[in-house]
C-alpha cells in the first residue's frame, strides 16, 4: 500500500506541474494557430498520463476520503483542461470554438468550483462565500465555457486580492436570465480604466498580492465565451474599493 505522505507529495507535485504549465500558456504572446495547435496536442498527451495516474490512485485510495477529496479536485482540473484542450485541437480561432447546448446543474457546478477554489485562496486565508438563490439548478448551456468563465474571474478574484479578505459569489434568476456575480475586497478599478477591461493582452497596472501571472487574457476570454453563449458580462468598481464581475445567461429551453 503506498503510504499517505507521498500520496500527498505525488498530488502537490502534479498540481505544481499543471501550474506552470498554464503560465507558460498565459505568456505566449499570440493566439497564433500554429503555436496553439502544437501546444495543445502536447497537453493533451500530458493529461492523458494525468487523468491514467489519478485514476490508479482513486483505485487503491477508495477507503481514504481526505486523499480521495485531494484527487477528485486535481481530477476536476485535468478534466477542465482536458475539454479545454480538446477544443482548441479542434478549432482555427477562438471565435469559431463550437459551443455545446447540455443540461447542467449549474448550481452544483458554481459550487464544486467555489470548493476547488478555496483550497487555492486558504493560501492567502481569503474566505469565498457561496449563496445560490435561484431554484433553476439546471441550465442548458456548455459545460466547458462555463468552468472557464468561473475559473478566469474567480482566480483573478483571489490573485489581486489580499491576505485575509473575502469573496463572494452569489447566483440569483429573473425570468429570462440566470445571474452570476463574483464580488472581491481587492484594489478597485478606476473608472477610466474599465473600459479596456475586457481587451485582450491589456494589463491595467495592479500587481497580483501573491506573485501570480497576469498577462491580462483572462477577462477576455471571459467574454468572449459569455457572449458565444448569449449571455452579457459587466464590472461594478470603485477604486479602493473591490471589484464585482457579473455574468448572465438566458434560461433557454433545450
Amino acid at each position: 500500500m503506498i503510504s499517505k505522505e507521498k500520496v500527498i507529495n505525488s498530488i502537490v507535485t502534479a498540481e505544481n506541474e499543471l501550474k506552470k504549465v498554464l503560465e507558460e500558456i498565459e505568456r505566449l504572446p499570440s493566439f497564433d494557430i500554429t503555436n496553439v495547435s502544437l501546444s495543445a496536442h502536447a497537453l493533451r498527451n500530458y493529461l492523458t498520463v494525468i487523468n491514467f495516474t489519478i485514476d490508479m490512485l482513486k483505485m487503491q485510495l477508495k477507503d481514504n476520503k481526505e486523499l480521495t477529496v485531494w484527487l477528485e479536485n486535481l481530477q476536476r482540473t485535468s478534466d477542465l483542461m482536458r475539454e479545454t484542450v480538446n477544443k482548441l485541437t479542434q478549432a482555427s480561432y477562438a471565435n469559431k470554438v463550437k459551443l455545446c447546448n447540455d443540461k447542467i446543474n449549474i448550481t452544483n457546478g458554481i459550487k464544486n468550483t467555489t470548493n476547488y477554489y478555496q483550497k487555492v485562496a486558504a493560501q492567502k486565508n481569503i474566505e469565498i462565500i457561496c449563496e445560490c438563490d435561484t431554484k433553476r439548478s439546471y441550465i442548458y448551456t456548455d459545460r466547458v465555457a462555463i468552468s472557464v468563465i468561473l475559473d478566469n474571474l474567480l482566480s483573478n478574484a483571489i490573485k489581486y486580492s489580499n491576505h485575509g479578505r473575502k469573496i463572494w459569489i452569489k447566483v440569483k434568476d429573473d425570468d429570462s436570465n440566470l445571474i452570476v456575480s463574483i464580488k472581491d475586497e481587492g484594489p478597485g478599478i478606476e473608472c477610466d480604466k474599465q473600459a479596456n477591461l475586457f481587451k485582450k493582452g491589456v494589463t491595467l497596472g495592479h500587481i497580483p498580492t501573491g506573485g501570480e501571472p497576469s498577462t491580462g487574457f483572462g477577462l477576455a476570454i471571459a467574454k468572449e465565451l459569455v457572449e458565444k453563449l448569449g449571455g452579457k458580462i459587466w464590472c461594478e468598481s470603485e477604486h479602493g474599493k473591490g471589484t464585482c464581475f457579473f455574468f448572465s445567461l438566458p434560461i433557454k429551453p433545450e
